[in-house]
């Protein structure tokens, strides 16, 4: 499996053998949900935007690689809820908070 692409090729196996090798359920079934899932992610980057690091730079390999792998794992959708949840409101939007909040801009009109 690439996925997407050679540059990125090992994100997606490396994490489906840590779910297969950490999970105590049927190989066969998990595997299968993996991919599909998996590809399912790919597919929408491929029709939506490019999987192709000659279009989108890095991006579009290891960001889209490691999309596919973390869409795969449920745990990963359930742990980002539940880390919105716990997060300060000062953290979740940068108009409201962080370096955006802290630095004024100065616009000079010509």
């Amino acid at each position: 499996m690439t996925a997407p692409t050679n540059g990125a090729e090992g994100v997606a196996p490396a994490v489906l053998l840590y779910y297969i090798a950490t999970r105590q359920i049927d190989e066969r079934d998990a595997v299968c949900r993996f991919l599909m899932v998996a590809g399912e992610f790919g597919s929408f980057f491929k029709k939506g935007a490019t999987i192709l690091a000659a279009q989108g730079g890095c991006q579009a390999e290891i960001g889209v690689s490691s999309a596919m792998a973390a869409g795969a794992l449920d745990a990963v959708i359930g742990t980002l809820w539940e880390t919105a949840r716990d997060m300060s409101d000062k953290y979740k939007e940068t108009s409201e908070g962080g370096l955006a909040a802290q630095i004024p801009v100065n616009v000079i009109e010509c």
